[in-house]
């Protein structure tokens, strides 16, 4: 257009006759069609370079976008959410959110980015981050081109892999759980066992001597062995209400009424049930302890 609207200008004022369109010689006849030419391949190869430029500058910033959304990868604890705000910044746009379909068909938001980032699928274009589009970038803002949708196709990639990654940094937090509730568990067994054996050893000592025929036992005597049977009876007794009271906590029937309660007394309580002689224990609690919430 330029070199045309200049062949024209040159024609208006240079060429005779001046101020008419006309040419009456052929050499300038020439020299405008040489001048449109020139300035027609000029512009051409300008205009190469500059769309060349350009590319070569787009793909310079998508090369360091999709770098720093696999540094977020590498370093960040929590990538979903910084990718989702670098898919808004590598892509120039408004909003951008990142939603997973739920079990009831319906849409969960995992991350978004932006002042007004979209609430649901149908507030923006949605595009697919997996084949089955479970899992999918809401975008708002401008449209994007050709060269824009390559670039969100490598960082959904990334988005995938940000997403599989933590889920199963939540699969392992929870199999430590669990890890650690089995540790737990199998030490309350043996803690259990142990405390449910030592009365009923006591209790069966106890009978097989009163109804051994080779022994005969004093009234002090046997008054002490049924002594020691009606205590381990007791002590086997709270065993099993606590047992019962740990799965009734767990079921959530049993609802825990706190009060306060002095120490002294928990502990007191926790050193008679394990049968020993009070010369052999030592005792020491502070007397500004303030009294503990206690069921």
């Amino acid at each position: 257009v330029g070199a045309v609207c200049g062949a024209l200008a040159v024609n208006w004022f240079l060429v005779p006759p001046y101020g008419t369109l006309d040419v009456h010689d052929q050499a300038d006849t020439l020299s405008l069609a040489v001048f449109v030419l020139v300035g027609v391949v000029v512009s051409t190869l300008v205009g190469q370079v500059a769309r060349r430029s350009s590319e070569a500058d787009k793909a310079r910033r998508d090369t360091e976008a999709l770098n720093r959304s696999a540094m977020l990868l590498a370093t960040s604890g929590e990538p979903v959410a910084e990718l989702a705000d670098e898919v808004r910044n590598a892509l120039r746009l408004d909003d951008v959110a990142i939603f997973q379909r739920s079990s009831d068909g319906g849409w969960d938001r995992l991350a978004a980015a932006g002042s007004h980032p979209p609430v649901g699928v149908a507030d923006g274009v949605a595009h697919p981050v997996d084949d089955l589009a479970q899992r999918v970038l809401v975008l708002h803002g401008r449209d994007l081109d050709s060269n824009d949708v390559t670039l969100l196709d490598g960082l959904a990639d990334q988005i995938i892999v940000a997403l599989d990654t933590v889920a199963l940094r939540r699969e392992a937090a929870e199999a430590e759980v669990l890890g650690r509730a089995n540790e737990l568990r199998n030490a309350i067994l043996q803690a259990v066992s142990h405390d449910l054996r030592t009365p009923l050893t006591g209790i069966k000592a106890s009978v097989s001597s009163l109804l051994s025929p080779e022994v005969q036992f004093g009234p002090d005597d046997t008054a002490l062995l049924l002594s020691t049977i009606d205590r381990q009876v007791d002590r086997l007794d709270r065993v099993v209400g606590n047992l019962l009271d740990m799965s009734r906590l767990h079921s959530g029937v049993l609802q825990v009424r706190t009060e306060e309660t002095s120490l002294e007394e928990v502990v007191a309580s926790a050193v008679s049930s394990l049968g020993l002689s009070a010369d052999r224990v030592d005792i020491r609690i502070p007397r500004d302890l303030q009294p503990a919430l206690i069921d």
